[in-house]
């Protein structure tokens, strides 16, 4: 069975506000952080947030995207995002 209240979570995290033009979603991110964010694609903090969801851990994504596990821990914290259950 399809829990639509989960699907709405997600798509809601994935179509987030509009932001304004040239922010690239890292702009609250120390400077250390940034080129890792940009890793993540164009929407860091909703693509960390979604693979998280999924239970993907930080040496996964790490891997996935080229990073090393101790900077998607990093992003994890100061995004305040949980860790897989």
């Amino acid at each position: 069975m399809i829990d639509r209240d989960r699907i709405k979570d997600h798509v809601h995290r994935l179509n987030p506000a509009p932001r304004p033009p040239g922010d690239a979603g890292g702009c609250d991110l120390p400077e250390r952080l940034r080129p890792t964010a940009a890793m993540l694609g164009p929407m860091p903090r909703q693509a960390l947030a979604a693979l998280a969801d999924l239970g993907l851990n930080d040496s996964e994504i790490g891997r996935y995207h080229g990073l090393p596990p101790k900077r998607v821990s990093a992003l994890r914290r100061h995004w305040r995002i949980d860790r897989a259950t």
